[in-house]
């Protein structure tokens, strides 16, 4: 444990480091997150989501191990909890699992005989997904995966908490903000944190946070307090910012603890401290002024795509006076996670710093299907990064997708004015039941929720360029294929614009899964462009004598290899 200076260590003594670097960076919030708008060596991001059905009463015997298996082995769990008021879709991440595997759990403290078998949906040898049920009784919980092939159970003792309510503070490495945005030693900065919070029921008051910096060969130093205004629920706020002067060049890791003196309760006090590692220069390049990212195209400018395969490109413009020119690009893909009824958008990949002049860039999506966000930095050949990342929206829609009962499957689509969007849910057999929305941004919604094994469709032509939000919804397990396409016009004999369809025994839903305003925010602080610095050593002699050979005087010059 570090010892600390200047200021009681109490805060920044608690919780959990996490993972390190900059893919901390929305990833060390997998506990809590944002609700508006939340890692190189991590991975990481639900809706409302249907309750598996009970264990059976009857214990089937175990089958003989198949010769040769693989057990599975558990690594991580993500979320690793979730409040028993509504399902919680988790991520279980490992290997040697099998279409056939389930996940289970079972009170940490209780018999493991009796285990509750989850939902679950098979992604491929090192991942599945499950569903937690509502309603079961908080505290801890042991996760298991069996494989039923005879293998040996993997287990994580304890690797899941079931809370009964939801209040939570959090941010992440990349909401640890510096202004400007390079550090230099010797010039004053700003520094500050974006604080999300997840859950609650009511607005809490101003919350303190805690600033360290930590040099490699040093002990963590405070550098000051800033205070975060009081948050209502499912919303984030940035601190008072804190001034800094960095007195050295080299690598530095800026920390801070939010609520340090645990004035505000929170369902998860471990996860308050943020770290972010950024690089001081020894002195200001020439070019000062950051890149502008402008914009950002996937295969092109597509927004639906059927394979995971894609290629990225980013135009960037390095503005006078003395541009060097863009050099770098840095690339991240999120998708969105939910926390109860909150949620956030979390990174899932990410790359390390590209050649600018390599594009296109290839690109292999996260497995899963969906929506997802991409954006991209940029960096100039002196090592200024672009203040905000160009930013865009993709639709990986594979020709079949699949579901639990409860997943919510999520998409948006820009329609032009006059054109005509639809959308063709089709369940793969008659006892498959999902359910279409599609929301537009006033909060209005068409809808097509027939009953099992019916194809529901909708058409819609809006007056002006809209920004529709598409849900499909599984009441049961279901594989289905899913059309999402702009037509010329609406015109369909049978079929209109305001068609709606509704099965006798349905009631829709009265609110999107995801905010329809909610997208990564692009101001979010990218990794630091380690330019080389080097120091050299020159021999200055004001005459020369043999006693000046012998006796010079020695001068320190900064030299910096872009």
């Amino acid at each position: 444990m570090d010892r600390y200076t200047e200021h009681p260590p109490t805060g920044l003594q608690r919780g959990r480091t996490g993972r390190n670097g900059w893919i901390l960076w929305m990833l060390s919030l997998a506990a809590v997150a944002m609700a508006v708008g939340l890692a190189p060596s991590a991975s990481a991001t639900l809706g409302l989501l249907g309750e598996s059905p009970p264990p059976s009463p009857i214990e089937t015997p175990s089958p003989l191990p198949t010769p040769g298996a693989e057990a599975p082995v558990l690594v991580a769990v993500d979320p690793d909890r979730s409040v028993n008021t509504v399902p919680q879709r988790v991520e279980l991440r490992g290997r040697g699992f099998r279409p056939t595997s389930r996940a289970f759990l079972y009170p940490a403290n209780g018999p493991s005989q009796n285990p509750r078998y989850l939902a679950t949906r098979y992604r491929s040898p090192k991942r599945l997904i499950a569903l937690v049920p509502a309603g079961l009784p908080p505290g801890l919980y042991t996760l298991g995966v069996d494989n039923r092939n005879g293998t040996p159970r993997a287990l994580l003792p304890e690797g899941f908490q079931v809370l009964s309510t939801l209040d939570d503070l959090g941010s992440t490495p990349d909401r640890l903000w510096t202004d400007p945005l390079r550090a230099v030693a010797g010039q004053e900065m700003e520094i500050g944190l974006r604080v999300v919070r997840v859950g609650g029921t009511a607005g809490i008051p101003p919350v303190a946070v805690d600033f360290y910096v930590r040099w490699e060969d040093e002990e963590a130093r405070f550098l000051g307090r800033g205070v975060l205004p009081g948050i209502g629920p499912n919303s984030g706020a940035s601190t008072s910012p804190v001034r800094w002067t960095p007195q050295r060049w080299g690598k530095a890791t800026l920390i801070a603890v939010i609520d340090p003196e645990n004035q505000v309760p929170e369902s998860n006090e471990e996860n308050n401290r943020v770290e972010r590692t950024l690089h001081v220069r020894l002195a200001t390049a020439q070019d000062t002024t950051p890149p502008i990212a402008r914009d950002l195209q996937v295969n092109g400018g597509q927004q639906i795509v059927a394979s995971p395969a894609v290629s990225l490109t980013v135009d960037a413009l390095d503005p006078p006076p003395d541009a060097t020119g863009p050099n770098k690009v840095l690339y991240v893909e999120s998708r969105w996670r939910a926390k109860g009824r909150g949620g956030f958008w979390a990174p899932v990949q990410w790359t390390d710093w590209l050649d600018y002049g390599d594009q296109p860039h290839g690109w292999t999506l996260d497995e899963e299907p969906g929506l997802r966000y991409l954006q991209a930095w940029v960096a100039d050949q002196a090592g200024n990064i672009s203040a905000r990342a160009a930013t865009t929206w993709l639709n990986y829609i594979p020709g079949e997708d699949s579901l639990l009962q409860g997943e919510v499957r999520v998409y948006r689509q820009m329609v032009p004015a006059g054109r005509c969007l639809y959308v063709r849910v089709e369940p793969s057999a008659p006892d498959m039941d999902p359910d279409l929305y599609v929301w537009a941004p006033d909060g209005t919604v068409r809808y097509s929720i027939l009953g099992p094994g019916q194809v529901d469709e909708l058409l819609i032509s809006p007056d002006a360029d809209t920004r529709y939000q598409i849900e499909v919804e599984a009441l049961t397990d279901v594989t289905l294929r899913l059309t999402v396409e702009i037509r010329s016009a609406c015109a369909r004999r049978g079929l209109t614009a305001q068609a709606i369809g509704v099965a006798a025994e349905k009631s829709p839903r009265n609110a999107p899964t995801i905010p329809l305003d909610q997208a990564p925010e692009g101001d979010q602080n990218a990794p630091a462009v380690d330019l080389t610095e080097y120091l050299l050593f020159l021999a200055r002699v004001g005459k020369f004598t043999p006693e000046a050979a012998s006796n010079p005087t020695r001068i320190f010059l900064p030299r910096i290899v872009r």
